[in-house]
């Protein structure tokens, strides 16, 4: 009979019958057939083509049954669709099949919004009365009709798609009715996922033997062995499909006893090897009352093909046999020549039925490889499946499996292809080479009270290219790859970083030696904490980096810690200890063990702990808003100090909204209503509690000319210093908003958009513990105190004798500097380059700025010719706990002098440069202007300023900056100001580094500036090659005199 005759004869039987449980509701063989038919009329009324494939995406499992039935009965082939697989995942399946029509409840995916068809199941099933959808003329049926569409795991990275067809279904569902007895008496459990063709047992054993299909609730925790086993016995299932792993939490739960699932009658277990010895406690339990069996197939071969009967007696052997073929099914090992293997000897399994599938859709190659046709022998014309497993006939007549022929395997039921993982890992652009294997925990025990197991994972090994071997965060990102291209299911639970892999005598990975690789790594001892110190640094460091699993040995950096979360620990620290870690005595103490003996042998002192001021009427400015004030004071009208942000509103924004949330912003960051005035203790900041936001509103023609309307110099004594509007142009909506940098810095920022993003969609925001002025008060202290001289001396050794005045080779002078115009121009530099210049060298304090830097600094010695050269910096400044979230001009600029010696190595001058940033950094709490001051004592002509050029290394953490879903897209525009006449700005962004050449026009030509850039990254380039060469050898003679730029400077590389 027919798939679909023997369903509908069945659902018209059952009437008033309950079919489905679910939800504590009750769904009638009536109620389910009429449901089903309205899915059926309205495609039939909609002329689908028969053999069309349709998408189901439904969370209602009832729902999504009825869709099932629905779409087979107009001679249409149903796909389930997990609406959590990842976008790229549904577009390749979208695109393999064709899919045009989808049945679906709540929001569409996007791989499936322009489809012609796209059903809201409400609607399907509310759209016909009974008496229009029943009865209903069906379509002439045919045995070879496709029916279903599920998917395996793919070796190419894309998810083979397989076409089961009525005559298979029906064929495995009337031996199994017959097998088990299977009446309209029967409770089957609905268990296992739709997304795996296994789902099919579920449904179809029940529902055409006129037996009730019981759904478990859809709680997250029920997958628990207490939960699992009262559903079990308040639903009263008679039948189990499920994995093996399922069954442990079942078999495993403490409080199970012989009195226990009184109505179970069979587990059928199928999908993962069964471990004969853990039935022992079981069969004690249980005796025979419930028979387990186990079940043997593949999704192309339609579900099950073998099945054996399993025994008390079984618990002594080795292995669960897979058993004997079912009906219209034979099973055949066959050596590599295939020919028959005899009894006990091992080969390749093959399954050979009449009821196979129809193979793989639009992949001949692979169904012809797979599906294979017999020419010879009893089994001459049928086709048989290579299902790559190793197996072996026994003397009874079962069947054993010895493991897989091939790089397929099973875990919690699932198929896997690890080749498609290999392959989506050396896709993701960061590891050149990758091993995935199936590991399994040689001694893990089960939970009594909870039955959990976690015997089997998948492990990743992989080798880093080039350009990704050095990054810390390396790990992270090949995971956020494979989440965003793989199933949950799929994704590696670790991921081991290797040099090499090791290899057999005869070339081939040797597998064995990577699965105890991983073992010996995964039993590393972790080192515990001994005192209440190490425990509060352990808490700190799982806090940072997002671990628990961390030895006091461990040392920060080879952890996941950068530059970044290094001054975060420092911070840390210093809030849980009143301990301040010097950032040089940090890099020499990387472990939580040391860390710990510095801090209790440390004199605790409170001078860096910022306190609350008290309110007054104005506020000390901090040292860098005093040097912003000055230049302001020098030229009110310059807008170099202007920091505008741009956001295009993608959606349809609210402006009230938008203006409310500018308003809540500002209550939150108080120095955004700052004013600047002058009173008996010199210029204070006074906070405007009367500051009255306005949003304005401009209309241009240009994008460009509306922004630069709105870029006005801000009065800093009467306010506001923040200014926002809602600019229209070209047919365009943008938010516009500009600061003064006297309130803000870069990572203020991101700080101030991502609090708006926050705010506007309405996420609550962490309350902040102090305010900018808090820490301006504190800077104010902290300069009269004997740390701050200190610091002095410091600095006062770094610019002792004559400071030297870069020398570029230009048409004018420097020292006119009132003219702010400038441009820039962007390139990038290959990670690869840049993780070149410092590979193999793990000194403290070395990493990709540090090494461009350095890089910059050879630079400017052959732009120049001049050896001792100051080249400026920037220093977050936000060294204390509680200042990250805040709004305010923290950054701190900070002169490098370095004298480049050509007879040194790149790699001897990166560890030089390395050493005074690490030191310099460490005593950024000296102001730039104490510093000129210092150096201008005793001078009879004062020196302004220290440098001219800038290099400048942005890492703070731009993902704050997410915009998705929120109606708003960053907007890149160009500033044509320039506080320098030469800046080189650089931050890391996937495999390059994204640079921007900032320059004054008035120095500066386009080409001058291209000039600069090539010969910049062809410097990098050529050290990145070779960093071991003297770098006489890579900028030739010091003493030759410069080029002018724009002659083409001409470099010995």
């Amino acid at each position: 009979m027919i798939f679909q005759h023997k369903l509908i004869e069945s659902l018209n039987r059952g009437k008033e019958n309950i079919a489905i449980e679910y939800k504590d509701s009750k769904v009638s063989y009536a109620e389910l057939l009429t449901d089903a038919n309205r899915i059926t009329k309205q495609l039939i009324d909609d002329d689908i083509p028969h053999g069309t494939s349709i998408g189901i995406i439904l969370d209602d499992r009832a729902d999504l049954i009825k869709a099932i039935i629905g779409i087979a009965n107009a001679r249409c082939v149903f796909v389930p669709i997990d609406r959590s697989w990842p976008l790229n995942r549904l577009e390749a399946i979208k695109e393999n099949l064709r899919l045009d029509h989808v049945i679906i409840s709540g929001n569409v995916p996007e791989a499936f919004v322009s489809l012609s068809n796209v059903y809201l199941v409400e609607d399907l099933i509310g759209r016909f009365s009974p008496e229009e959808a029943t009865p209903l003329i069906y379509p002439d049926f045919e045995e070879e009709d496709s029916l279903y569409i599920y998917f395996t795991s793919g070796s190419t990275g894309i998810p083979k798609a397989i076409v089961g067809k009525n005559a298979s279904l029906t064929q495995f569902l009337t031996w199994e009715a017959a097998e088990f007895n299977i009446d309209s008496s029967c409770k089957v459990s609905q268990l296992i996922s739709p997304y795996f063709d296994a789902f099919l047992r579920d449904i179809f054993l029940p529902l055409s033997t006129g037996g009730v299909l019981c759904v478990p609730p859809d709680n997250e925790d029920f997958f628990t062995a207490e939960k699992m086993i009262h559903w079990l016995e308040q639903s009263e299932v008679s039948l189990i499909h499920c994995v093996p792993s399922v069954f442990r939490l079942i078999k495993d739960y403490k409080a199970l006893t012989a009195d226990r699932l009184k109505q179970l009658k069979y587990i059928l277990l199928s999908g993962e090897k069964i471990i004969p010895e853990e039935l022992k406690n079981w069969y004690e339990t249980f005796k025979d009352r419930i028979q387990l069996c186990n079940f043997y197939g593949t999704t192309e071969t339609t579900l099950i093909r073998a099945f054996y009967r399993i025994k008390p007696a079984d618990v002594s052997k080795n292995r669960i046999p897979i058993g004997k073929p079912i009906a219209d099914t034979n099973l055949l090992v066959t050596n590599k020549d295939f020919k028959p293997c005899n009894v006990l000897i091992s080969g390749e399994l093959y399954i050979i039925s009449d009821f196979l599938t129809k193979g793989y859709i639009n992949a001949p190659e692979l169904t012809t490889e797979k599906f294979i046709l017999i020419n010879s022998g009893p089994f001459e014309g049928k086709k048989a499946f290579r299902t790559g497993d190793k197996a072996r006939m026994l003397t009874d007549g079962n069947y054993e499996l010895l493991g897989r022929e091939d790089r397929q395997v099973k875990l919690r039921g699932i198929r896997i292809e690890l080749d498609e993982i290999e392959n989506v890992l050396t896709q993701s652009g960061l590891v050149k080479n990758a091993v995935v294997i199936k590991w399994t925990r040689p001694d893990e025990s089960t939970d009594e009270n909870t039955g959990s197991l976690n015997q089997e994972s998948i492990i990743a090994f992989v080798i880093a290219n080039e350009t990704s071997e050095k990054d810390s965060n390396l790990e992270s990102g090949i995971r956020n790859y494979l989440n965003d291209n793989l199933p949950a299911y799929m994704v590696p639970a670790d991921i081991l970083l290797m040099t090499a892999f090791s290899l057999l005598g005869n070339g081939k990975i040797d597998y064995k030696k990577l699965s105890e690789t991983y073992e010996s790594s995964h039993k590393s001892v972790i080192v515990a904490p001994e005192n209440e110190i190490e425990c509060d640094l352990l808490a700190i460091w799982s806090e940072i980096l997002g671990s628990s699993e961390i030895s006091t040995e461990d040392n920060f950096h080879k952890i996941g810690g950068n530059s970044l979360s290094i001054m975060k620990l420092i911070a840390k620290i210093y809030a849980r200890f009143k301990v301040r870690f010097p950032l040089s005595d940090l890099f020499k103490m990387l472990t939580i063990r040391s860390q710990a003996a510095y801090i209790m042998s440390a004199i605790r002192n409170d001078l860096f702990e910022i306190k609350k001021a008290p309110e007054k009427e104005a506020y000390y400015l901090s040292a860098a808003q005093e040097r912003l004030y000055f230049l302001y004071e020098l030229n009110k009208q310059s807008t170099a100090y202007n920091l505008p942000v741009v956001f295009e509103i993608t959606d349809n924004a609210d402006a009230d909204r938008i203006k409310q949330t500018f308003k809540t912003l500002v209550s939150r960051h108080k120095v955004l209503m700052s004013q600047f005035i002058a009173n008996e203790d010199g210029i204070q900041q006074r906070i405007n509690p009367e500051f009255a936001f306005s949003l304005e509103k401009i209309s241009s023609t240009q994008i460009k000319e509306g922004i630069d309307s709105f870029i006005k110099p801000f009065d800093l004594n009467k306010g506001p210093i923040f200014r926002a509007a809602h600019l229209t142009a070209e047919n365009r909506n943008f938010i516009v908003f500009d600061i003064h940098h006297i309130v803000c810095d870069g990572l203020s920022q991101v700080n101030i958009f991502s609090d708006f993003l926050d705010m506007y969609v309405g996420n609550s925001l962490k309350p902040l513990s102090l305010d900018y002025t808090d820490y301006s008060e504190w800077e104010k202290s902290f300069s009269a105190s004997a740390e701050y001289s200190l610091q002095k001396s410091y600095w006062m050794n770094m610019f002792s004798g004559t400071v030297p005045q870069l020398e570029l080779p230009l048409s004018e002078s420097l020292e006119d500097n009132t003219d702010e115009s400038g441009d820039q121009i962007n390139f990038e530099i290959e990670s690869s380059v840049v993780k070149g210049l410092y590979a193999g060298n793990g000194d403290a304090g070395i990493n990709s700025f540090s090494a461009l830097y350095s890089v910059f600094f050879l630079f400017m010695n052959q732009l120049t010719g001049q050896d001792d050269l100051v080249i400026g910096t920037m220093s977050s400044g936000r060294l204390q706990q509680g200042l990250e979230p805040l709004v305010g001009m923290f950054a701190r600029t900070l002169p490098v002098r370095y004298q480049v010696d050509a007879k040194q190595s790149f790699h001897e001058l990166l560890k030089s440069v390395s050493k005074v940033l690490v030191e310099v950094q460490a005593h950024q709490m000296y102001d730039l202007a104490d510093i000129l001051i210092e150096v201008n004592k005793n001078k009879a002509v004062s020196d302004t300023k220290l440098f001219d050029v800038m290099f400048v290394y942005q890492n703070f953490d731009k993902g704050r900056l997410e915009l998705k879903d929120t109606g708003f897209a960053y907007y890149e525009f160009e500033n044509k100001t320039t506080k320098y006449p030469l800046s080189l700005v650089v931050s890391e962004s996937n495999d390059v580094f994204k640079c921007r050449m900032e320059y004054a026009s008035r120095y500066f030509s386009v080409t001058d500036i291209e000039n600069l850039i090539a010969h910049f990254k062809k410097l990098a380039i050529a050290i990145s090659e070779n960093p071991d060469r003297e770098l006489i050898d890579l900028v030739g003679d010091a003493e030759q005199s410069p080029e002018y730029i724009a002659n083409d400077i001409s470099f010995n590389i």
